[in-house]
């Protein structure tokens, strides 16, 4: 009768144990947002010969949708006003070291130091 209880008692005790997951999942929210994102009122260069003043820039997912003066925005549209802002292309590299030359270094003739 000892040892039918002591096996209970030991199963009972280690049933929690695995009752959990050691490692638990998160995968995170599953929400996707598909929302437009329209800035508003700026200064936009559409190409080197297309400026648009206060013109209207609709984005969705990261892409450009359009571009224009009086765009129709959807529904679910966030708006940004970005008056007095100006937008480029992609066609301006912020970092472009193209058509710079390298300093010429001045020949040394001595221990002193160069300013």
């Amino acid at each position: 009768m000892r040892i039918p209880f002591l096996l209970l008692l030991t199963f009972l005790c280690c049933l929690p144990s695995g009752a959990q997951e050691y490692f638990p999942k998160n995968d995170g929210v599953k929400a996707e947002n598909n929302n437009y994102t329209a800035f508003i009122n700026a200064k936009i260069y559409v190409n080197p010969s297309e400026i648009l003043d206060e013109g209207t820039l609709l984005i969705q997912n990261g892409k450009v949708v359009k571009t224009g003066k009086s765009l129709s925005l959807p529904k679910n549209t966030v708006v940004l006003d970005l008056t007095g802002k100006t937008i480029y292309p992609s066609f301006i590299d912020i970092y472009s070291d193209f058509g710079v030359e390298k300093p010429k270094r001045t020949s040394s003739s001595g221990r002193s130091a160069q300013y």
